[in-house]
C-alpha cells in the first residue's frame, strides 16, 4: 500500500509536518515545569471537559509525543533514502 502511494510521489513531505505536529507540543509539554491542562471540547450544548495532569504525567505525555514525532521524522528519512536508491 505505501509503495503504491509512493509511487506517486517521491517526496513524502506529509510524514515531516505530521511528525513536527508531535514534536513540537511534546518539547513545549517537557520544558514547562508547571502541571498542564488538558481541554476536550463538547458538543455545542455541553460543556468542555477538562483533565490536569500533574509535572511528572505531563513529562511523559511529552515524551510519548517527542516519541512520536521522532518515528515520523525518522520514516521520512527513511523513505526518501529507499525511494533514491529504487530510482
Amino acid at each position: 500500500m505505501i509503495k503504491r502511494y509512493l509511487a506517486k510521489r517521491d517526496n513524502p513531505w506529509e510524514l515531516l509536518l505530521i511528525g513536527c505536529f508531535f514534536l513540537l507540543p511534546g518539547a513545549g509539554i517537557i520544558i514547562r515545569n508547571a502541571p498542564v491542562t488538558l481541554i476536550a471540547f463538547g458538543t455545542p450544548t455541553r460543556f468542555a471537559h477538562g483533565a490536569i495532569l500533574s509535572v511528572g504525567e505531563a513529562r511523559i505525555f511529552g515524551a510519548f509525543g517527542i516519541l512520536v514525532g521522532l518515528t515520523l521524522v525518522i520514516l521520512y528519512f527513511y523513505v526518501r533514502a529507499s525511494s533514491a536508491r529504487e530510482q
